[in-house]
C-alpha cells in the first residue's frame, strides 16, 4: 500500500507531580503545541476569575458515560489535581448501585452489563459524584423510547448541570472545570464564570458541522447504508456547539484533524491545544502474532455504521473475496435491516461486547481496518496499537498512526488502497 505521509503533533505529557512553589497568580494555559492563522473571531471579553495557583490547580472533571474508560479523570487523579469527578451514573458498589443493576438486569441485561463496568480501579480514592436516579432513568428512557428519549435525556442533563454549577461544583473549591464538550452548555459555562471558575472543554471528535458534512456526503454515496434522520437538527447543534466552544476559556482536542476542523469553524487557534488521550497500556499487553497459521483475520471494533466507514469496510472485504482472509466487525450495528444482512454475507458481525472483552478480540486480529469517515481519536485504534496490532486507517479518523511504522493511512474513499 502506498502510505500517506503525516506529521505527528508534538505534545508534552502531564507532569507526574506538582512541586511546591511560592504562591502567585498566573493565567490559565495548556502548553500550546501549534499556532494557526489569525481568525476574525473576536476575543472573549475579560472576565473576573478566581486566581489559578501554580501549586497546584484544583480541577473538577465532568463526563457522561465511561468515555475512554475514565482515562482523563484518572490521569488527573494520578497527579493529585482532581477534586471531583461528576458523572451521571458510576458503579461505586454501593447498595443503591447494586439494587439498580439488579433491576436493570431484569429489563435489559445487555445495558446492565455495560453499567456494571462503569468503574475504574484507577479512580480508587477519588471523589465521584453522580446522580444515580437520573442516570438510571436515562438508560430506561433509551431502552423504552429509543430516539424519542433524546429530549428527555437532554432536559435532565441540562437541569442537572446547571444545578451542579450553582451548588456542589463551586462549593468544592475547584479552580477549573475540565469537561467533554458534549457534557456542557453555554448557560452552565456562564454560571461558572460568574463564580470565578475557568472552563476547559475537550472536543473528542470533529465539530458537528464537519460530522454532518461527512454524513451527507457518504449518505449520497451509500443511500442504503444511512439511518433515517441521521443528520436531523445538525445545523442547530452545530451553532450550539460553536457558541459553547467560544464561551470556554480553552479547548483541547486529541488530533490534528479535530484541531483543523475547529479552526475552520471559527475557534481561535491560540485557544486550542492538542492533547492525545492517555491509554492504560497494562490492559492491552503486546501480542505475539508472528507464528500464527490459518486465515488472516481483519477486524474492526466500534459502532458498525455509516460514520465509522462500514460500507468502505464492506468494499474492502468484497475486493478480497476468494482470498484466505476473514473479516470481523465487533460492535453495535447501526444499519437498516437489509443492509445489515448484505454486510453479513461478507463480514462476521459479532455485535456489542463488554469492554472487558475488547482485548480478547484485538488479540485475535492480524490487522485492524478502521475506515472511519469522521472521528476524533478512536480508542480502538490506540488500544490496537498498544497490542502491536498493525492498523489500516484514514486521515479523517483522527489517527495517531505513523505511516509505515504503526500501520498505513489512505483516504476512506479509496478501498483499493485500503485493501492493498
Amino acid at each position: 500500500m502506498t502510505s500517506q505521509t503525516a506529521t505527528s503533533p508534538t505534545t508534552k505529557p502531564l507532569s507526574e507531580s506538582a512541586a511546591e512553589t511560592p504562591e502567585r497568580t498566573i493565567s490559565i494555559g495548556f502548553e500550546q503545541t501549534t499556532q494557526g492563522p489569525a481568525t476574525t473571531v473576536p476575543a472573549a471579553p475579560a472576565r473576573r476569575m478566581r486566581p489559578v495557583r501554580l501549586a497546584p490547580p484544583r480541577v473538577a472533571f465532568m463526563q457522561d458515560g465511561a468515555r475512554l474508560h475514565y482515562a482523563l479523570p484518572a490521569a488527573l487523579h494520578r497527579v493529585g489535581l482532581l477534586t471531583n469527578l461528576y458523572t451521571e451514573w458510576y458503579n461505586d458498589k454501593s447498595l443503591i448501585a447494586r439494587l439498580q443493576l439488579a433491576a436493570m438486569r431484569c429489563v435489559q441485561p445487555g445495558i446492565a452489563r455495560r453499567m456494571c463496568e462503569r468503574n475504574s480501579p484507577l479512580l480508587q480514592g477519588a471523589a465521584v459524584i453522580d446522580a444515580k436516579t437520573l442516570g438510571l432513568l436515562q438508560h430506561l428512557a433509551r431502552y423504552r423510547l429509543g430516539d424519542a428519549s433524546d429530549l428527555f435525556v437532554r432536559l435532565g442533563q441540562m437541569i442537572g448541570r446547571r444545578r451542579l454549577a450553582r451548588g456542589p461544583l463551586a462549593q468544592q473549591g475547584a479552580d477549573i472545570l475540565f469537561a467533554f464538550s458534549y457534557c456542557a452548555d453555554k448557560a452552565m459555562v456562564d454560571v461558572l464564570h460568574q463564580r470565578g471558575i475557568r472552563v476547559v472543554l475537550d472536543q473528542p471528535q470533529a465539530p458537528v458541522a464537519e460530522l454532518a458534512r461527512q454524513m451527507r456526503l457518504n449518505g449520497v454515496l451509500w443511500p442504503r447504508w444511512a439511518m433515517p434522520d441521521a443528520t436531523v437538527n445538525c445545523d442547530r447543534e452545530a451553532l450550539r456547539e460553536i457558541e459553547l466552544l467560544q464561551a470556554a476559556d480553552h479547548v483541547t482536542c486529541p488530533s490534528e484533524f479535530v484541531r483543523s476542523s475547529l479552526i475552520e469553524q471559527g475557534v481561535p487557534a491560540q485557544r486550542i491545544s492538542l492533547m492525545p488521550y492517555p491509554v492504560n497500556v497494562s490492559d492491552y499487553p503486546t501480542v505475539n502474532r508472528a507464528h500464527r497459521t490459518g486465515p488472516m483475520t481483519v477486524g474492526f471494533v466500534g459502532e458498525v455504521g455509516l460514520r465509522k466507514g462500514a460500507p468502505w469496510f464492506y468494499e474492502v472485504a468484497r475486493r478480497c473475496a476468494g482470498a484466505d482472509i476473514r473479516f470481523v466487525m465487533v460492535g453495535k450495528v447501526q444499519l437498516p435491516a437489509q443492509t445489515k444482512a448484505m454486510l453479513g454475507q461478507k463480514v462476521e458481525l459479532v455485535g456489542p461486547v463488554p469492554r472487558s472483552q475488547v482485548f480478547d478480540w484485538l488479540s485475535r486480529f492480524d490487522v485492524l481496518l478502521f475506515p472511519s469517515t469522521c472521528e476524533g481519536s478512536p480508542s480502538a485504534v490506540m488500544e490496537a496499537m498498544a497490542t502491536g496490532l498493525p492498523v489500516v486507517t484514514t486521515p479523517t479518523s483522527g489517527t495517531l498512526v505513523r505511516p509505515g511504522t504503526d500501520g498505513y493511512i489512505a483516504p476512506y474513499d479509496q478501498p483499493d488502497a485500503l485493501a492493498a
